[in-house]
């Protein structure tokens, strides 16, 4: 009976505890990704024109991309770079790297990542044609999948290298610097 008695009390602890989280604390701490500055090279072979651009709208940065392709593209290999430095980018040292092949048949997989607010039409491969992709920003649950659950995280900043290729040659090399911003929202905001 004894342990019946404790085991209801560490229930109910835990479901009270987690009614006071979730109701209790109207002011919940947020991190959201800050781009510093990132610089896309892209291959002329490949496109008539690209316009890659971050903005910010209250408290999120988001991306607004637009292209437009002069021949059919199907990407094969995309190679990733995670770079963690401390404070403003010093004392860097390489933290993760990736490599992904034969892209267009998880495509799909890759939405797990990224949030869409809008497109103007389906992506998938093979590409072809103008794109048009808006309020693009990465998934809240990216950058933990990284690392340790004991460490830190939003102390850090970080550099990020995307190299994108078909299967003879760059398509497309993505760099970038972003820092991670701890706040509060406002009641009600």
């Amino acid at each position: 009976m004894r342990y019946l008695l404790i085991v209801l009390t560490v229930k109910l602890s835990l479901i009270i505890l987690a009614n006071f989280q979730l109701l209790g604390n109207p002011n919940p701490v947020r991190h959201e990704m800050r781009v510093v500055s990132y610089e896309l090279i892209q291959n002329d072979s490949f496109f008539n024109w690209l316009h890659f651009e971050v903005k910010q709208f209250r408290d999120v940065q988001y991306v607004q991309l637009n292209f437009s392709l002069r021949v059919v593209l199907t990407p094969y290999r995309v190679e990733g770079e995670l770079i963690k430095c401390k404070e403003y980018f010093i004392d860097c040292a390489d933290h993760r790297s990736l490599e992904l092949k034969n892209i267009c048949a998880g495509l799909d997989a890759a939405f797990f990542f990224i949030s869409i607010g809008y497109k103007n039409r389906e992506i998938k491969c093979p590409f072809k044609g103008d794109y048009l992709v808006q309020n693009l920003t990465y998934s809240k649950s990216v950058i933990p999948m990284a690392f340790a659950p004991t460490e830190k995280w939003w102390e850090y900043s970080f550099k990020v290298k995307v190299r994108i290729y078909d299967a003879n040659s760059m398509v497309t090399n993505l760099k970038g610097q972003a820092y991670i911003l701890t706040f509060r929202r406002k009641n009600g905001h």
